[in-house]
């Protein structure tokens, strides 16, 4: 049992899912992959499994800690024979990781389009996180100093607490738009998407607030 910044790990089981130390795959069972990336260094891994942790504060509260596996398998332009059938994904140093996706037997030339890393956690953490919480909260003081007897209130919270949603769903805004265009594509040299960032959603300005 150890403990660490306060917390006491009591338990920790892994599921594999995959092959830990995959042997050289026979050729019906391979994917000959090459890789075609606008990142340098880009790399492809295999996920080999998945653990399961549980954990209890010093306070007893409780949590569960989920954690992927993965090997690095090679790196572009790789030309390389892999399983086919398992989980794997592509990174680059800058660029966002891709979603996970699977090869299929046969010859596999994967074109990567990548993400901004950077640009992509800016849009969350300071965008939809911030701008979330700005949102939050610029209402709950919108509506206190609009249901206030106080005058003071009134002319104090409910101006701020405004302002907060305005500045909040703008941010959120910019910070949805910076997330959704900075993943990272990954097709086939057929066409065929195996990991896709999603589309911008479509924003509308409306007199009660933006509509996705």
């Amino acid at each position: 049992m150890k403990r660490i910044l306060g917390i006491t790990v009591l338990a920790l089981s892994t599921l594999l899912t995959a092959r830990a130390h995959a042997e050289e795959p026979k050729a019906d069972d391979a994917t000959v992959v090459t890789i075609d990336s606008d990142a340098p260094h880009t790399a492809l891994y295999r996920i080999t499994g998945h653990s399961i942790g549980l954990v209890v504060t010093q306070r007893g509260n409780t949590g569960a800690v989920s954690v992927t596996h993965f090997e690095r398998v090679c790196t572009a332009p790789c030309n390389r024979a892999v399983p086919a059938g398992d989980q794997y994904f592509v990174d680059a140093p800058g660029m966002s990781t891709s979603r996970p996706f699977e090869l299929d037997p046969g010859k596999a030339k994967l074109n990567v389009r990548g993400g901004n890393a950077f640009l992509r956690g800016l849009g969350f953490y300071g965008g939809v996180y911030l701008g979330g919480t700005a949102l939050v909260t610029g209402g709950a003081l919108a509506l206190v100093g609009a249901i206030s007897s106080s005058k003071t209130s009134q002319d104090t919270l409910l101006p701020i607490g405004l302002g907060l949603v305005g500045g909040g769903a703008v941010a959120l805004a910019a910070g949805i738009l910076l997330v959704v265009m900075n993943g990272t594509d990954v097709e086939t040299d057929d066409g065929r998407q195996l990991a896709k960032a999603p589309k911008p959603p479509k924003l509308r300005l409306t007199p009660t607030g933006l509509v996705f």
